[in-house]
């Protein structure tokens, strides 16, 4: 506390008390000037966090543009693959339906979720199936998208509006064989290398030992995904592999393990 001198007498309590107030006064203005630098130290705070999270803001929306741009156009160019079905095309269409429902249920059940695992006496596969996965393997297109696509097989609520079938003619043919899809389980699976069908180049591919079916598969930066699905009963010549002689899945959860068949 400062005291300050007086040239005469303080003649009063009144007098004393109103030079307090004045020191008072003081003190409040030194802590008012202070405050205002506070907040204006604060303010240029704020401004300076608004100016950095509107440029992450412009940074994210332009990335997130880039992105959508490229997905864009990876859409458009497949979509010059597909048509929409004619009306006799959609009624053979309906027909698959009920298949389209167990087929989704089995790799529901067996497959999502889960890493599944293809042993033969000389290497395995890793394989990675995802609920999108589901609709490139019949090749058709549907504008809900591919996950849509898969619930909607499920739950039995295919719009045949939404679907587009491929232009060279090979989805009633893939459809053909979703009778057959819980042979991919079975004992007489065998794994084979890379190949070419027709336009299609895989890495590798699960097939029936009998001309069947076979899944085509894809080895990604990161894992082996479904590509495709083949009626081996119109190709007189596939890659024969091996005998698979182990299947089981792996839980992503639980690391639980199952095993469907081992020699």
């Amino acid at each position: 506390m400062k005291f300050y001198p007086f040239s005469g007498k303080i003649n009063s309590v009144d007098e004393w008390s109103a030079h307090g107030q004045s020191d008072s006064n003081l003190g409040h203005k030194g802590q008012a000037v202070a405050d205002t630098r506070t907040k204006s130290d604060s303010n240029l705070g704020r401004k300076g966090q608004a100016v950095a999270d509107t440029r992450i803001n412009r940074l994210t929306r332009w990335l997130t543009d880039s992105v959508n741009h490229l997905f864009c156009e990876e859409n458009m160019v497949n979509s010059r693959d597909y048509r929409n079905p004619n009306y006799t095309e959609k009624i053979k269409l309906q027909r698959f339906f009920t298949q389209l429902q167990i087929a989704a249920s089995f790799f529901k059940e067996h497959f999502v979720g889960k890493i599944m695992y293809y042993e033969t006496e000389i290497e395995s596969v890793e394989l990675h199936f995802s609920p999108t996965n589901f609709m490139h393997l019949y090749g058709v297109d549907y504008r809900k998208g591919a996950g849509s696509f898969f619930d909607d097989c499920l739950n039995r609520h295919v719009i045949i509006d939404e679907l587009k079938i491929k232009k060279d003619g090979t989805t009633m043919q893939k459809l053909q064989v979703l009778g057959s899809i819980e042979e991919l389980l079975g004992k007489h699976v065998h794994l084979t290398g890379p190949g070419r069908y027709l336009y299609l180049e895989f890495d590798y591919a699960l097939r029936t030992r009998k001309q069947i079916l076979a899944l085509t598969l894809k080895e990604t930066s990161r894992k082996i995904v479904p590509q495709s699905l083949l009626d081996l009963k119109r190709k007189t010549v596939f890659p024969k592999g091996q005998k698979v002689i182990s299947i089981y899945s792996k839980h992503l959860q639980t690391s639980e393990l199952f095993y469907y068949s081992k020699d």
